[in-house]
């Protein structure tokens, strides 16, 4: 395994691996019960039944593989909390090729949480690691022959089967490129959607590797891109592609987009729009893991893998497990932590706009839902009117109006309405202070990304659940008490023989007042 680097163990064979593990790892079948400790633990007292890392049971030989599959007790406390969740969270898999011990990659597969920026007050998300591989075929594997990257997500059933008896049922599967995760998702999770990585997409593009960015029509065809990305619905996306491919024929020659064509806008690689999803925070991006994988090289486990190897099973992933348990909540939350200032801000444009921005129709069942017409519309159109509807209506079924007459009108039509509404059967949003009603925002990438945003947020507020203008100003109350707690003396002493100034009535409280007022009655 590793010649080159000396310590105290060599390995030269997968035997040596193996054996190596059992000293450095527990079994899964000797896992104490979830919630107890190791001195509370039932399990005979042995050294590995005390090590940070649990061994994942896998037949190597079965996947054409060398390599061993370890996971966590805080890990498996959230693979518990997932098989309650059943098509509700969203699994992540990559592999860290920076992360490699004498050419064993780190590999790894979990899901994503939100979190909340207290001192940036920013809500994002998080990457919560489930399974960690060391593994020699890096991404192996196709659609007829099991590899490396199967082996990781068949380890999530694996384990599931072992200590809970179920199986989990993930919402969606995200990976960049690569034809190995792809067939590994389908062949672990039958018929789960599998989403291909946008940033992916948009950095390569970025960088020339698809065409020239000295091209005339580089910035036209990258806005193209974000079309397809923000597509509402399948036919939108098929919609677009469509009259999309027909004007990349006509430019330059109709040669410079043939490559992106056949890589990201053919089956099964097509699949990178915002709305082909319903399950909560499922956008197709692998930011999250990008960013953990970011924090190893420079905060967790920053060089261990240089070390010797018996170092890195018995110091560096163990350590790896254990800061990832610490970092994140045991509990795994599924609720929206704090609605952003701006993001309420913004909502109540909607609020005061709701005649001409606003309006109310019901879906195919019977359901109430509402268009909500964006303020960034790049048309410039002042109110929702029944041709735009109509346009917009027709493009979600992916037809096109002959109203529309050329490509950038159609593209302007298809981003200029979101539609609040039920989540689809089967799916729910997460809990949120701010969306008592329980609505989603179709297709829209903020409400996709952190489970709220300000078109639900103004349909609540419209429907009187609650009180846009009432939660901002308790948020100017608090951030006046926090700047009075910093105490000291900030007034200037006046000039000599010069009269103080007479304060003015304050008329705050009467407009606070007013203003809640408002709010009460949704406007």
């Amino acid at each position: 395994m590793k010649r080159a680097k000396k310590g105290p163990t060599q390995l030269e064979d997968l035997h040596d691996l193996k054996l190596l593990a059992v000293e450095a790892t527990r079994p899964l079948e000797l896992m104490p019960p979830l919630g107890t400790t190791v001195a509370t633990a039932t399990a005979p007292a042995a050294p590995h039944h005390e090590s940070k890392l649990i061994h994942v049971p896998m037949d190597c030989a079965a996947y054409n593989t060398e390599g061993l599959v370890v996971t966590g007790p805080v890990q498996m406390r959230w693979l518990q909390q997932l098989l309650e969740r059943p098509r509700q969270f969203v699994l992540h898999v990559d592999g860290k090729h920076k992360l490699h011990h004498g050419g064993w990659v780190l590999m790894t597969v979990g899901t994503h949480r939100l979190r909340w920026d207290e001192h940036n007050l920013k809500l994002s998300t998080s990457f919560v690691p489930l399974m960690y591989q060391m593994c020699k075929q890096v991404e192996s594997g196709s659609a007829t022959t099991l590899g490396s990257a199967h082996m990781l997500l068949d380890s999530l059933n694996v384990a599931c089967d072992k200590a809970f008896g179920k199986r989990l049922e993930p919402g969606a599967g995200v990976s960049d490129h690569c034809p190995a995760y792809f067939n590994a998702y389908e062949h672990a999770f039958p018929g789960m959607p599998r989403m291909q990585c946008y940033p992916h997409i948009a950095r390569k593009l970025a960088e020339g590797e698809y065409c020239s960015k000295t091209w005339e029509h580089f910035d036209a065809v990258t806005g193209h891109v974000r079309a397809i990305h923000l597509a509402m619905s399948a036919s939108m996306r098929n919609l677009l592609l469509r009259e999309i491919g027909l004007v990349w024929d006509k430019l330059g020659g109709g040669k410079h987009m043939d490559k992106f064509w056949n890589v990201n806008c053919i089956d099964p690689w097509n699949t990178w729009s915002v709305g082909l999803f319903d399950a909560p925070l499922c956008t197709p991006s692998n930011n999250t893991q990008e960013a953990w994988h970011r924090d190893l090289l420079r905060g967790r486990i920053p060089g261990m893998f240089r070390g010797s190897t018996e170092a890195v099973f018995k110091v560096a992933l163990p350590q790896l497990a254990e800061l990832d348990g610490l970092l994140a909540p045991t509990e795994l939350p599924f609720e929206v932590p704090a609605i952003p200032k701006a993001m309420m801000q913004n909502a109540l444009w909607y609020v005061a706009n709701q005649a001409t921005h606003v309006q109310a129709f019901e879906m195919d069942d019977g359901a109430p839902a509402f268009y909500v017409m964006s303020r960034s519309n790049a048309g410039g159109a002042k109110q929702f009117t029944k041709k735009h509807h109509e346009m917009f209506r027709r493009a979600m079924l992916g037809e096109l109006d002959n109203r529309i007459k050329d490509l950038a009108s159609l593209i302007q039509v298809c981003q200029s309405v979101h539609i609040v509404c039920t989540p689809a059967d089967g799916y729910e949003v997460l809990t949120c202070d701010g969306n008592p009603c329980k609505y989603e925002c179709l297709a829209c990438k903020t409400f996709k990304g952190v489970g709220i945003c300000s078109h639900v947020l103004a349909i609540n507020h419209i429907l009187k659940k609650f009180n846009l203008r009432y939660e901002l100003k308790q948020l100017q109350t608090k951030a006046s008490k926090k700047q009075a707690a910093k105490g000291g003396n900030t007034k200037r002493p006046l000039p000599a023989l010069q009269r103080a100034p007479v304060a003015q009535p304050d008329s705050s409280d009467e407009e606070d007042e007013a203003h809640l007022a408002l709010g009460e009655q949704g406007k």
